[in-house]
């Protein structure tokens, strides 16, 4: 049973008076006290004892708080720059003023919050319409997450209607509830003009390739005129047109692909530019440039075939390399003009050293050149000699002694990824010639081929790959892959096998490994004008371990040669450095490094691109905002119509306030009040009693 806070204090107060009544009339002390005063004795004192008992009983207080919120309006205002087009100042002023006159007269009954929306949302007032991009579904999120769990009335959405990050406003916040009213800002007139929407290219290309780019067009009200599309190089400021076509523009909302093939003839980073010439009326000018970079590498080897003496092996090398366009092939026998080693990329040393042919002092010019090379053995190798030429496999026996051997493909092979066919074919051709002897691999050495004797599998190499101080050497130990490779032809009729077995296991020994000691990259070559400009370092010591022990600066030059200077951060045992946004160019950058071994530098180049998203969209899409209203309830208005808005949103019935009521509950203990009466009350009684002669 719950006793009432009324009911206790009847109770608490009753018994306090009983209490004295009885004493003060059972007393006879108080028999001679005038009976006014007697009664109000026992009324102060049974009131402070009724107070005691209660205090003792501990309740607990309620309340209820009762508080009522106004319905939130959000003022949300496009600040983009693409609002200014055909508005005048005198407009936009009275716009403005219009606006802060809708402020005003919704503040009266509601809480308003109001922000600018761009290329990011801003709180407040500051409007100047300098945004480069509009995100109006990024707006709406912000809406939605910071009004959560609050009274949100109504939205009015101040735009052009025109997005061009995000997603579309009509589909993006479905949990958005609330009535959306739209002012309609921007010109909905079709305006005439010529863009280059996008240019579609691969990234990176390999020197001596040609590649393709695709130039996405657009041109609106030009129907049956002829657009002048260039594609152009730039190189240290200057310009070359490498393609000029005349395009006829066929409808008067026009859409058109383009696409221009180009000659990779010239390694690095590559900067080109399409542009649209400028048409008569046109009304932007701005996106008629489209700039992009392309990462042109230099895959190009050259490959030196040094042999003992002819030998049919080396016209089949040399029709097998050939067909790759990035491989350039030179047959030399040994002492046959005047070899420099460094001009090559990778040597086959075709049955060298030789019985007759000593090339200890070309091995050590390839050891400190660190060129790749392959060994193929024969009947004129001479074992003693190929044995100190390297460290990965050694052979006792003797080449004029040799086993006639089948192959094996490995399973285990793990450099790179053998055709499943090749196992099968392998077994099916006929035996060729290797030196007779007992082999033994180093380990860390990888056999992709093992000989195959009669019918027995050995453990002997046929085809390997190693490193010999760290340098990538293959080793092949049969002469006669002729045979092999008209063999194929024979039962194939094409060269597939051997041709790929030969041509995977140059091109891995000859792949170029980085070997600089630092090393600096930006995270792209095309930075827009609000982006940070990003650096990547590292710097290896002579083991090619990761440091930073050293400081590392760079410096960026523009085009009119002015100089910016920067000092790498250490970045655990990298570098890193944000440089922070450019305007719009073109610039290089040095970065530097003092090792022990020298002065380190890394040269690039990077391009930051005005952002021109607000120049592709010259007309206002009301129709999205008109469609969004009447999704959501609301309406839209022009912007002489704003201050009407005030009106709208106060006669609807949804937007209303609403009562939040929250009950708290408290000890007796808080009210310090009471204990001061509590005191007044005794002391009170107790002056009486005395003043009146009794204890």
């Amino acid at each position: 049973m719950v006793l009432s806070n009324t009911l206790i204090w009847t109770l608490c107060i009753g018994t306090g008076l009983l209490f004295w009544l009885i004493l003060y009339f059972k007393d006879i002390t108080f028999k001679d006290i005038h009976p006014v005063w007697r009664w109000l004795m026992i009324a102060l004192r049974s009131l402070a004892t009724g107070i005691l008992l209660y205090l003792v009983l501990a309740p607990l207080f309620k309340s209820v708080l009762t508080e009522i919120k106004k319905p939130i309006v959000v003022i949300a205002q496009d600040n983009s720059q693409s609002l200014l087009n055909n508005w005048s100042k005198e407009k936009q002023q009275k716009y403005l003023s219009d606006k802060a006159a809708l402020e005003s007269s919704l503040s009266k009954n509601f809480e308003i919050l109001p922000l600018t929306f761009g290329e990011k949302i801003t709180e407040g007032d500051n409007i100047d319409f300098k945004e480069r991009a509009t995100d109006i579904s990024a707006a709406m999120d912000y809406i939605q997450n910071q009004t959560a769990g609050q009274n949100l009335g109504a939205i009015v959405l101040a735009t052009d209607g025109n997005f061009n990050q995000g997603r579309n406003p009509l589909y993006s916040n479905p949990g958005l509830t609330v009535p959306i009213y739209t002012v309609a800002l921007g010109d909905s007139t079709i305006k005439r003009d010529a863009s280059i929407q996008r240019i579609l290219n691969n990234s990176i290309i390999y020197l001596g390739d040609q590649f393709e780019v695709q130039v996405e067009m657009k041109a609106i009200q030009m129907n049956h005129e002829k657009a002048n599309l260039q594609l152009l190089r730039i190189e240290n400021g200057n310009e070359s047109i490498l393609k000029s076509e005349t395009i006829e523009i066929n409808s008067g909302d026009w859409y058109h692909t383009h696409k221009f093939v180009l000659d990779a003839n010239k390694a690095g980073t590559i900067h080109y530019s399409a542009r649209i010439n400028l048409m008569p009326g046109e009304y932007s000018k701005e996106n008629n440039i489209k700039d992009f970079f392309v990462d042109v590498l230099d895959a190009r080897q050259k490959i030196l075939v040094l042999a003992a003496s002819p030998h049919p092996d080396l016209a089949v090398f040399k029709k097998i390399l050939e067909g790759n366009k990035n491989y350039t092939i030179d047959v030399k026998q040994f002492g046959e003009g005047n070899l420099q080693y460094s001009d090559y990329n990778l040597v086959i040393l075709h049955q060298l050293p030789s019985k007759t042919i000593d090339i200890s002092n070309v091995i050590k010019d390839l050891n400190k050149l660190q060129k790749p090379r392959l060994f193929v053995l024969g009947s004129l190798t001479d074992l003693s000699k190929f044995n100190s030429s390297q460290t990965i496999l050694k052979i006792i026996g003797d080449s004029r002694n040799m086993n006639d051997v089948a192959g094996d493909v490995k399973e285990s092979f793990s450099l790179f990824t053998p055709d499943p066919a090749w196992k099968e074919f392998f077994r099916t051709y006929p035996p060729i010639s290797a030196p007779f002897g007992e082999y033994m691999v180093s380990p860390g050495t990888q056999t992709l081929i093992n000989q195959k004797i009669g019918n027995i599998l050995t453990n002997y190499p046929m085809l390997m790959i190693g490193e010999d101080q760290g340098i990538r050497t293959a080793i092949l130990t049969t002469e006669g892959w002729w045979k092999w490779r008209y063999f194929n032809y024979l039962e194939h009729k094409n060269f597939d096998v051997t041709d790929d077995v030969f041509k995977k296991v140059i091109q891995y020994i000859g792949i170029k490994e980085d070997k600089r000691k630092f090393r600096v990259n930006t995270l792209q070559k095309v930075y827009l004008e609000n982006q940070s400009i990003v650096f990547d370092g590292q710097l290896f010591n002579e083991s090619y371990e990761l440091i930073n022990t050293e400081d590392a600066a760079l410096t960026i030059t523009s085009t009119d040669k002015k100089d910016y200077q920067f000092t790498f951060n250490k970045s655990g045992k990298a570098y890193s450095l944000d440089a922070g946004v450019f305007a719009p160019g073109n610039y290089s950058f040095t970065a530097s490094v003092n090792t022990k071994a020298g002065k380190q530098e890394v040269k690039g180049q990077f391009l930051v691109q005005k952002i021109q998203l607000e120049t592709y969209q010259n007309t206002a899409d009301h129709n999205t905002l008109r469609l969004l209203s009447a999704q959501q309830g609301g309406a839209m208005v022009s912007p002489d119509q704003i201050t009407s808005l005030a009106e709208l949103i106060n006669q609807n019935k949804s937007v209303k306030p609403v009562q939040y009521s929250s009950q708290h509950t408290y000890p007796i203990i808080n009210f310090k009040w009471l204990f001061i009466l509590l005191a007044a009350l005794l002391c009170t009684e107790w002056f009486l009693r005395r003043y009146h002669g009794a204890y």
